[in-house]
């Protein structure tokens, strides 16, 4: 769109051209090339007008689907007084961006030198190079689509590699974190997994600036977090300012070198998994395609931990009943009270990881320690 306004000005001989698109009730300047008065070019881009703003040309070619001329701007006070002085202009020829009767935005040409720069056979030079600016635009966002697409596709094959591939749910969690900051160019990706019973997040796995200060991530009973707010809200929550969101832990957000998240909640069915937290160092203002793709990377996601979850539960629940049909055939093989009890902590030790156990017995009034494990010597 830039080298559209470029060649726009080459064409007219003019200093500027704008090319403002139509995002619903709004006209935002998009693209342009020339000079600006009072104003620095980050200022300027991004800018937006009403399609029913009364006092701006723009807006009125959008209106009437047609192609205006405006001569002598500044004697006789014809548009938007505020672009006129920001682009300092003379003369403005305006024509809608139309493609297959769907109007996209406006290409505006301006001059700031001649007063009566305009006229007819212009008119027709602007409806030509609009043509083709729309062809341009149109297959721009065939091609942002398909490449929308492409990652999609992209996303669920790592995923579903991921969930099949992965030895234990805490390799799938680190190559999902690994993926999903790579899919959104992040500095940090963060996944947790919900503990229900407790009500607080357990982080599992992160990627990135998040990765080197994993160690520092930990949330306390009550705290609220960011995944607490999107489990609510059942929908991605784009954080722009995490020192001041209320939907995110400060504690967590001063410590960390974070300054903008997207949130996405992690629930298959009616079942609350967790939240995979997207992390960016600066200021990110995030658009509506990435919330639509976290949005569908966030279903994804948590398809793929709901069946390393159930397959994780199946595995426990068949290492419990092999555990207990040995330890059953030891003791039955066994009269001996010590040996017995040896026994039972070391099939213990097999089902629940742990630094001691111990096997207490009730001899009348008191207990005494009949066999432990990871105890020092008396």
């Amino acid at each position: 769109l830039e080298t559209a306004c470029v060649e726009t000005c080459h064409v007219f001989e003019v200093e500027t051209a704008n090319i403002w698109l139509l995002e619903g009730p709004l006209l935002k300047l998009t693209a342009r090339h020339g000079p600006l008065f009072g104003a620095q070019p980050d200022e300027v881009l991004g800018l937006t007008i009403t399609r029913d703003d009364p006092h701006s040309l723009v807006a009125q070619a959008i209106r009437e689907k047609r192609a205006l001329i405006a001569n002598d701007t500044v004697r006789l006070r014809l548009g938007s007084p505020r672009l006129t002085q920001l682009f300092g202009t003379q003369a403005l020829l305006v024509t809608p961006i139309i493609h297959e009767d769907h109007i996209l935005g406006v290409l505006a040409v301006v001059d700031i030198r001649v007063p009566l720069r305009f006229g007819p056979a212009d008119l027709e030079i602007a409806e030509l190079l609009s043509a083709q600016v729309a062809i341009a635009i149109h297959n721009a966002r065939l091609f942002d689509n398909l490449r929308e697409r492409n990652e999609q596709i992209t996303l669920v094959s790592v995923l579903t590699r991921a969930s099949l591939e992965a030895a234990s749910a805490a390799e799938m969690f680190q190559l999902l974190a690994d993926q999903l900051g790579a899919l959104f160019h992040a500095d940090g990706c963060l996944i947790t997994e919900w503990d229900a019973a407790r009500q607080v997040p357990l982080p599992r796995a992160a990627s990135g600036s998040l990765r080197k200060n994993f160690a520092r991530i930990y949330y306390e009973t009550g705290e609220w977090t960011l995944t607490h707010s999107v489990l609510k809200a059942g929908r991605a929550l784009a954080i722009e300012d995490a020192a001041h969101s209320p939907h995110v832990s400060q504690r967590l957000a001063a410590a960390l070198p974070i300054r903008s998240l997207l949130g996405l909640p992690l629930i298959a069915g009616n079942q609350k998994l967790g939240a995979a937290i997207i992390a960016f160092n600066q200021f990110h203002s995030f658009s509506h395609k990435e919330l639509v793709l976290a949005e569908y990377a966030a279903g994804q996601i948590a398809q793929a931990v709901a069946r390393v979850q159930l397959a994780e539960a199946e595995r426990s629940q068949r290492r419990l009943a092999e555990t207990l049909l040995d330890l059953s055939r030891t003791l039955n093989a066994s009269f001996d009270l010590t040996e017995i009890l040896e026994l039972i902590l070391e099939e213990l030790a097999r089902l629940i990881p742990c630094d001691s156990s111990a096997v207490m017995l009730l001899e009348g009034d008191q207990v005494r320690v009949a066999a432990g494990r990871g105890f020092p010597d008396p």
